[in-house]
């Protein structure tokens, strides 16, 4: 079972908002992805380990053991600026990885909460929590913010917080790309943006019950629109917005392919939709396709190549969401020559195999797409609102938070999106020996 720790936070800025999370946030892939080193981009150790030293007889390393309480007076253990400076955090800790040498890499899963087995003078571990889909409260501006924000707004956090804010992206709206872009988690904090004490330390998310934000990566929540839909619109929301109203929106006659149909592809259809193109999700089978009709789109099966042959230069705008490796050159074949364009999202860290001749003679464009940037994130939030267009969403208790996640790993769960109640971090068990 998953338990929580307490989290300590360094001074508040007089720059940002506090938001106090006592609502809702969504567990996404990329969670899963950090927690497990799925992607195989984490930076081990997340905790570092200095000293073992245990009070008890035996030699093995316990398999569920644990840090409660760590402190910030020491320099590795200080958490970001964007934890809610109001009181005391509680972060669900789900799975942490320590490497006991350069040459062996041992990936040994965690559950934290310290106390009878190790001496917490003797070892040195920076928490991480994750979650970057957050709907929550604001409880605090800033006394030099000049924030539009005030106590008492609903708001939305999604995956990033805080950029350079000076760079020619920036000024186009697009910090996402910015290469002082910083995560909601398990980013490293920039030098020079306020809470220079932060610099060399990674920021934690939302599996917490509170965070602070700069009033910049803060977003409104349209009135009419459930808060526990905001978080998850900031994750699978803005990644598929992007692309499409880049190539779809405003224009006529636009016939869009999905590929995959779990949480991105289910939002990629609904958006799709509602600017107003003809839309065919291409999935490995026809499982799936009642519930594709369901959206008003068509499916085909990518795999099927008389099926890839009727859908030759058929697709104005391919949207692939698929996050595990597979074929593609079949589906480029599908894009109209010249105007095709194919945009990945999956984020799949094995390199995709393309023949050239396809490309060349199609005339095809082939992108990658990173969520957006700060006012086409907002733009998505209201066009959502305004076209009724929400995640499927299932709220659940902290408590089984990590069951989710061991479900993410078989695959199961489908197009839902688990989003965690908050307030039920203070039901999570706590190590019987903490304070």
């Amino acid at each position: 079972m998953a338990r929580y720790c307490t989290l300590n936070i360094p001074p508040y800025s007089p720059l940002a908002i506090s938001v106090h999370l006592n609502r809702y946030c969504g567990m996404c892939h990329s969670d899963l992805h950090t927690v497990d080193g799925g992607w195989g981009v984490n930076k081990y150790p997340i905790g570092t380990l200095l000293l073992l030293h245990f009070h008890t007889s035996t030699s093995q390393i316990p398999t569920s053991f644990c840090v409660h309480h760590w402190h910030s007076s020491a320099a590795s253990l200080t958490t970001d600026f964007h934890l809610s400076i109001t009181r005391t955090q509680y972060a669900i800790v789900t799975r942490y990885f320590f490497n006991f040498s350069c040459v062996v890499q041992a990936r040994l899963r965690f559950l934290i909460s310290v106390s009878s087995f190790l001496s917490p003078s003797l070892f040195s571990l920076s928490f991480l929590a994750v979650g970057h889909e957050l709907g929550g409260i604001v409880t605090e501006v800033g006394a030099n913010s000049a924030s539009k924000f005030k106590v008492g707004d609903k708001v939305a956090v999604g995956c990033m917080v805080q950029s350079c804010q000076t760079c020619g992206l920036c000024e186009q709206g697009i910090e996402n790309h910015c290469l002082g872009m910083c995560q909601t988690y398990s980013g490293m904090w920039p030098e020079g943006c306020g809470h220079d004490d932060c610099v060399g330390n990674h920021t934690n998310g939302g599996y917490s019950t509170g965070i602070t934000v700069h009033s910049r990566f803060c977003f409104t929540v349209p009135e009419k629109m459930p808060l526990e839909h905001a978080g998850p619109l900031c994750c699978a929301g803005i990644t598929t917005y992007s692309p499409l109203a880049r190539h779809v929106k405003g224009k006529t006659n636009q016939n869009v392919g999905v590929v995959g149909f779990g949480g991105l592809g289910h939002m990629a259809v609904k958006i799709a939709k509602a600017m107003g193109a003809t839309v065919t999700v291409l999935s490995r089978s026809e499982a799936k396709k009642a519930d594709a009709e369901k959206l008003g789109a068509s499916l085909a099966v990518y795999t099927d190549k008389e099926q890839m042959k009727g859908l030759f230069r058929a697709f104005d705008c391919i949207v692939d969401t698929v996050s595990a490796p597979h074929e593609i050159n079949d589906l480029i074949s599908t894009l109209k020559p010249y105007t095709g364009i194919i945009t990945m999202l999956g984020g799949v860290p094995q390199p995709y195999t393309v023949a050239g001749f396809p490309m060349i003679f199609n005339g095809t464009r082939m992108e990658g797409s990173l969520i957006g940037g700060c006012a086409i994130t907002q733009e998505m939030l209201d066009f959502c609102a305004e076209h009724d267009i929400a995640p499927d969403v299932k709220i659940i208790p902290a408590t089984e938070a990590e069951a989710v996640f061991v479900g993410m790993q078989k695959g199961e769960g489908g197009p839902i999106r688990h989003v965690i109640d908050i307030e039920t971090i203070k039901d999570v068990p706590l190590y019987a020996g903490g304070n």
